[in-house]
Parts: C-alpha cells; sequence; structure tokens
C-alpha cells in the first residue's frame, strides 16, 4: 500500500508516494530508481548499499527521511535513523526519528558490537 509523501519533503512537488518496503513513486506512478549517495557503493548486480537518495525536481531527497514521513513520522528537525544502524533498509517499521546523539549512540553500540564480535580490530 502506498503512502503520500507530504509535500513540503519533495520540493513542493504533490503526488509522490512511498511503500512500506521503502520504495517511492512518482506521481505518475513510476517507481523512482534510488542513487548511493557519495560513500554508498553498488554492487556489480546494480544493488545499492548504504543511505540513498532520488531525484524530485531540483531536490535529492533522501529515501528513508521520505518513507519515515509518508508512514506518519514528524521528522522537521530531527534525525531518521535506521534500525541496527543497517543503512540499505528503509522500510517504515525500521526507521525511527531521534536527535543526533541518538544517531551518534546507535552507531557507537554498532561499533562496538563489532568489536565484541572481532569484525573490527581496535586501534593502537
Amino acid at each position: 500500500m502506498r503512502k503520500s509523501i507530504p509535500k513540503k519533503h519533495t520540493g513542493g512537488i504533490p503526488g509522490y508516494t512511498a511503500t512500506a518496503a521503502g520504495c517511492i513513486y512518482s506521481p505518475d506512478g513510476d517507481k523512482l530508481k534510488p542513487t548511493p549517495v557519495k560513500g554508498g557503493t553498488s554492487d556489480a548486480g546494480g544493488a545499492t548499499q548504504g543511505h540513498l537518495k532520488v531525484h524530485i525536481g531540483d531536490n535529492w531527497p533522501y529515501v528513508h527521511r521520505l518513507v519515515a514521513a509518508a508512514f506518519g513520522q514528524d521528522i522537521d528537525g530531527k534525525v531518521v535513523r535506521h534500525d541496527k544502524d543497517d543503512a540499505d533498509d528503509n522500510r517504515a517499521s525500521k526507521l525511527k526519528t531521534g536527535s543526533r546523539a541518538d544517531n551518534a549512540r546507535d552507531r557507537m553500540k554498532k561499533a562496538a558490537k563489532k568489536q565484541r564480535k572481532g569484525e573490527v580490530k581496535p586501534r593502537k
């Protein structure tokens, strides 16, 4: 089911929608192709990793912010955080708003967990 994205988040252009799965659609019903943000990557199969943006008018808003807004979260002045700090996952159920401090704590928890698992070597 698609939900309308408030036009204040689409550069004033009405009619854009988002799905709970994290897909963004134009007013014509075309699925927008997300672009990885600098630092994000695309694998050989074309799948994107990291934060994603879509082109709407003259703007390039983040997909996770559009999805959160469409599914009723108040994103104004807030950071939209990914559950488990997984920037690839833009599903509405995996997004929550918070402060920059909340987001920093999430990143620190993820880094500490990786270090405990031996995925990251501590700095010397």
